[in-house]
This record gives C-alpha cells, sequence and structure tokens, in this order.
C-alpha cells in the first residue's frame, strides 16, 4: 500500500479538516518527533521540518527552542530548505548517523532534547517570532505508540493544524526521517490480538503473528512483550514462520484449549496478559532489535466489541501502520486463531469446528437445535443457558443425542431477544461454551 493509501486509512479514522495555511508567512512545517525511542533504536531525540511551499525558506539563525527560555539551537548560516525538502535537527548528531547511516544533511546537535511526558517544540526566525509551537502529549487523544515504544509521531496534513492530536499518528518502528512517511511493511506482525475475552468463552490473552513477506522467517529466540519491559515470552528454538503463516502465542495454554481445542500452531504460556484499557506490544529479534512496535486502544475509534463482547481485533492493513483505528476490525464471534480472518463472518455455529457438536439456527426465533451426536448424550451431564450478566435461565439434561431449547426459561416464560451463553457440561467435568442470538 502506498502513501496516499495509508494516508486515506487515516483519514477515514478521523475527520480532519484540511486547510492550506503558511506560518508567519512561511510554509514549513514539523511532519515528524521522535521524543521517546525505543533503547533498541537509541538515536537521541530528533524532529523533521519540511518545506511544503514552492520556494526555497533560508533558515539561517532561526531557533529550535522548548518550553524553557534557555534551552536553544541556533540554525547555521547558510540553512536552506528546498521546495518538497525536509530536513533533520538531531539532540545528538553522531548517534543519530549510527542509527540512521542514509540520511544526510542533518543539523544540529540541541544537546537539551524533548520531553518523554509531552512538550513544547518551538522554531522561531532569526528576529524571535514564532514560526510553529507544537504542544504534543504522551496521552490520548494523542497518539501513545511514539512513547517508548517504537514508533515515531508522524503528521497526516502539514498544512493543517499542527497543535491538534487529531492531525498526528503513530507511524512505524525508527520512523522515517529525512523523508515521507512511508508504509511500515513489517515482516512478522501480530494480525489478532484477544485481549479481553466474554466471560463465557474466556480462553485467556492472546495474540496471533504472521509472516506476510515472501520468504521463511526464523524467529526462534525472538521477544514478545507488551508496555512493561520485565512481561517477556521468549520464542522457542526452532520456531520457523513460512510465507503467510500464523502462529498464536497465548497466556495459558490450558485456558486456550478449552475454547479451541482443534487449533495448531499453538505456544505458551506468556504467562503475562494484555491491559483491557490499551497496551503495547513489541516484537524484537533474537540481536534484541525492536521489530514491531504498536499500542492499541480499547475506545471508540478503536474497534471496541473487542473488550469484553466476544470479539478480537483483527488486522485488515497488511502494510501501513497498525497504530492507526482504520487498520484493524472487531472481526468475527470469538476471532480466527491461527487462520486468517474470513469475511463475512460465519452465520451460524456450526460452522466452529473447534466444537464437538453443532447448534442452529443461530440466530434463532422459536426454537434452536443442539446436536450432541459429536460427544454422545451419555457424556453430556446438562446443558446450560446463561444470559449475559451470568444468570442461569434454563437447564437441560439430555436424553437422546437431538436437544431441543424452545428459548424460554426453565419455568417456560418467554426470554426477551438478545444474547445469551449454552454451556455443555460433560460428565468428566470439561465443558464447551458457545454463544447464541434469540431474535
Amino acid at each position: 500500500m502506498n502513501r496516499k493509501n495509508t494516508l486515506l486509512v487515516l483519514l477515514l479514522a478521523c475527520t480532519v479538516a484540511v486547510s492550506a495555511q503558511t506560518r508567519g508567512g512561511y510554509e514549513i512545517a514539523i511532519t515528524e518527533i521522535n521524543y521517546h525511542p525505543d533503547s533498541s533504536w537509541q538515536s537521541q531525540d530528533w524532529i523533521e521540518l519540511y518545506n511544503y511551499g514552492a520556494s526555497e525558506i533560508d533558515i539561517s539563525g532561526w531557533y529550535l527552542k522548548d518550553e524553557s527560555p534557555v534551552n536553544e539551537y541556533i540554525f547555521p548560516s547558510g540553512t536552506i530548505i528546498q521546495p518538497g525538502q525536509y530536513k533533520v535537527v538531531a539532540q545528538r548528531t553522531d548517534t543519530f548517523s549510527m542509527i540512521y547511516p542514509s540520511v544526510t544533511g542533518v543539523l544540529g546537535p540541541f544537546e537539551y532534547g524533548l520531553g518523554n511526558g509531552g512538550g513544547l517544540i518551538r522554531l522561531l526566525d532569526d528576529a524571535g517570532v514564532p514560526v510553529i509551537q507544537i504542544a504534543y502529549a504522551d496521552t490520548l487523544p494523542w497518539p501513545v505508540a511514539p512513547d517508548g515504544f517504537g514508533p515515531t509521531l508522524e503528521v497526516i496534513d502539514p498544512t493543517d493544524n499542527l497543535n491538534d492530536p487529531e492531525n498526528w499518528f503513530g507511524g512505524c518502528v525508527g520512523g522515517s526521517p529525512g523523508g515521507p512517511y512511508e508504509d511500515c511493511n513489517y515482516a512478522i506482525q501480530v494480525s489478532e490480538i484477544n485481549y479481553n475475552s466474554i466471560f463465557f468463552h474466556d480462553s485467556g490473552d492472546w495474540i496471533e503473528l504472521v509472516n506476510s513477506s515472501a520468504a521463511p522467517v526464523d524467529i526462534s529466540n525472538w521477544r514478545i512483550r507488551d508496555a512493561n519491559d520485565n512481561n517477556q515470552y521468549i520464542i522457542p528454538e526452532g520456531t520457523v514462520l513460512e510465507p503467510d503463516a500464523h502462529l498464536v502465542l497465548v497466556q495459558d495454554l490450558f485456558q486456550f484449549f478449552t475454547y479451541y481445542s482443534s487449533m495448531e500452531p499453538v505456544i505458551g504460556d506468556l504467562v503475562f496478559g494484555f491491559s483491557g484499557q490499551g497496551d503495547a506490544l513489541r516484537i524484537y529479534d533474537a540481536d534484541l532489535k525492536l521489530r514491531y512496535g504498536l499500542f492499541y486502544h480499547d475506545d471508540p475509534p478503536w474497534p471496541d466489541d473487542a473488550d469484553g463482547n466476544g470479539y478480537t481485533l483483527e488486522l485488515v492493513d497488511f502494510f501501513g501502520t497498525p497504530n492507526v483505528p482504520g487498520a484493524w476490525t472487531s472481526g468475527c464471534i470469538y476471532g480466527s486463531p491461527t487462520t486468517a480472518i474470513q469475511l463475512p463472518c460465519p452465520t451460524s455455529i456450526e460452522t466452529y469446528t473447534a466444537l464437538p457438536f453443532t447448534v442452529g439456527p443461530n440466530p434463532f426465533s422459536s426454537y434452536l437445535l443442539i446436536d450432541l451426536s459429536g460427544i454422545g448424550f451419555a457424556q453430556v451431564a446438562q446443558a446450560l443457558v446463561y444470559d449475559i450478566s451470568g444468570r442461569v435461565v434454563n437447564s437441560m439434561i439430555p436424553a437422546q443425542d437431538q436437544l431441543v431449547w424452545d428459548g424460554n426459561t426453565s419455568n417456560g416464560a418467554s426470554l426477551p431477544a438478545g444474547l445469551y451463553m449454552l454451556q455443555v457440561q460433560l460428565t468428566d467435568g470439561s465443558y464447551y461454551a458457545v454463544q447464541l442470538i434469540k431474535e
């Protein structure tokens, strides 16, 4: 996907008013900010300037400042930005060049750095008149991913309001200094996240990796981390992902296989889970170099059906940045671990092969047929129906493989339309659960 298509995704995810403007008579913008890099990309802080006009801009003698009256960098004589040109200003030019050896013409150093918790960036002309002032933050509504999780802060429209957090997004690991934003095109990336299961289908937290490249990737000894550096899972030796292959990493193997008994390949235990209030997901290679960085959220415009309503976050944009809500969908009920998402979603539970019984029609209006022949009714202790609050509304003990529920309570009272859960309990103490929809 090219830059134009990726920005279209971004613009669909949030409404941005576009209006060309000059700043103090100059068509110049700050287009990228690296204020808290990951330790494996420790280039120190830097910003990127961009001349979006048709004339060159001489910034000799201009000032780059933060909120402090004493911290400043003065641009040297002869500093000119040509039309369409990007120019990087680095806190430490030597450290920057170690991480980005191909980026030339880097200006600096400005020794004071940028605030990790947010701050003020000011660009003043040679007369001390403010040209640009950006007060960025590391919390919502500003993108959170640039706050130490790998991506940089990238602007959507350089001609629009630079203080509008909706005009910025978390880009790719390491960013794109000295040039326009480029799609991430991660080889190994997270394609599905289950961070808050619905109560009656609690498979624990899990994520799915996919190899989006055209070649096999050996991910032996790669690390998975969330926002906490102390939470780390090391992928076992000999783990190779073929092109388009999926791999599920689960918090608790026993809990996962209770609901997805036939799924593979699956590895774990991660031990740690992922927050239901938003969290980071980071992938490091065997040399501890960050390869992938994401911070997801649990509230709109991110798909909030994944937040305890039985759905997962499923990736739909495999080329751009994963740090925008438009790159994800809530997918299908219970997700699609170990496989690519299949749209449109299955219309009945019969299509979910992980269950040893079938239920249909689902959704239903007057009756529901529960076919236990895959288990054998003699192995079933009882079938319980729960409402959305977790209250048992009906219990049934099968006398044959075909069990019919009329959609009422145990005493015959009619139940309203809505979401229910069927739990089939076996005589050995195990059970299966499936969501029902009564129309």
